[in-house]
């Protein structure tokens, strides 16, 4: 064992690279995004997205979803629906959204625990809701919204995923109502 850390709440997991190890806790008072040393543990930024997602009905504090990283970029999605994009060297934040006041997204019984899914020039989200109940897939450089596929009244906690059916690349998402794919 290299090194060890105590996290004050959440139940991210952890996202290693070769640039960092990545994941987000409770912390103060915020739920956080947070890079560490690979080789060493110590911290390398640590970036708040929110107030701490408070638990209830026997859960702990804190985000559920672990960061997606891909190449310079992490992806990371708090439970009140605050989905950001992040340098990963510096932790500086690109673009923002709130998936509950822009997409009116509903946040499930414990908040939003499914984790960002990258395909291409694409970040995709699992969400649920009038207005977006489905995926919602947006630009990965600027934040914009490219597309909504409105297949699920429910969201899900597991994250979508790629894969190929019938001979077509697709995203599969699991949602509370029904199993899809796009």
């Amino acid at each position: 064992e290299l090194w060890r850390k105590k996290t004050q709440g959440g139940y991210s997991e952890v996202a290693v690279t070769p640039r960092g190890a990545f994941t987000m806790e409770a912390r103060d008072g915020s739920d956080d995004v947070m890079a560490f040393d690979v080789e060493s543990g110590r911290e390398l930024w640590r970036t708040k997205i929110g107030p701490t997602y408070r638990g209830h009905d026997g859960s702990h504090d804190g985000p559920l979803a672990t960061p997606t990283v891909d190449g310079n970029d992490v992806y990371a999605v708090g439970p009140h629906g605050t989905f950001v994009a992040l340098d990963a060297a510096s932790g500086k934040e690109r673009w923002r959204h709130d998936l509950v006041r822009e997409f009116i997204a509903n946040p499930m019984t414990y908040g939003f625990g499914s984790s960002p899914l990258v395909e291409g020039s694409l970040v995709v989200v699992q969400t649920g809701g009038e207005k977006s109940r489905g995926l919602l897939a947006f630009d990965r450089a600027s934040g914009a919204l490219r597309w909504n596929a409105a297949h699920g009244l429910r969201g899900g906690y597991s994250s979508p995923s790629i894969g190929t059916l019938a001979g077509t690349r697709q995203i599969i998402a699991s949602a509370g109502d029904r199993v899809y794919a796009v």
